[in-house]
């Protein structure tokens, strides 16, 4: 697992402490790279997902997979999209799954 660096952690820690995913408090929380770029974990503040260890545990479950991946397009800016969108289409993906999750 790639560190986060300070820069990231600290706006990380500026976003509500809950899981991204289901919305719990009251668990252990983890930072999730949801971004695999070039072989590398993107160091982020939109491609890493605050996750409680129950979701963070289902992170490879494929509807897990999708609902992370949701979170994460939609909160990426239009320029991560482009800049991370070599090998896959990225804007595609965010449309398909806001149409698939509501």
């Amino acid at each position: 697992m790639r560190k986060i660096s300070p820069e990231t952690l600290h706006k990380l820690f500026q976003k509500p402490q809950k899981c991204q995913v289901c919305g719990a408090t009251e668990r252990k929380l983890d930072y999730h790279h949801n971004l695999i770029y070039q072989g590398r974990q993107v160091d982020s503040p939109n491609t890493i997902l605050i996750a409680c260890r129950k979701c963070h545990d289902k992170a490879n479950e494929i509807e897990m997979r999708e609902k992370m991946d949701r979170i994460m397009l939609n909160q990426m800016t239009e320029d991560e999209l482009e800049r991370y969108s070599k090998v896959e289409n990225l804007q595609a993906k965010k449309q398909y799954l806001n149409e698939k999750i509501q």
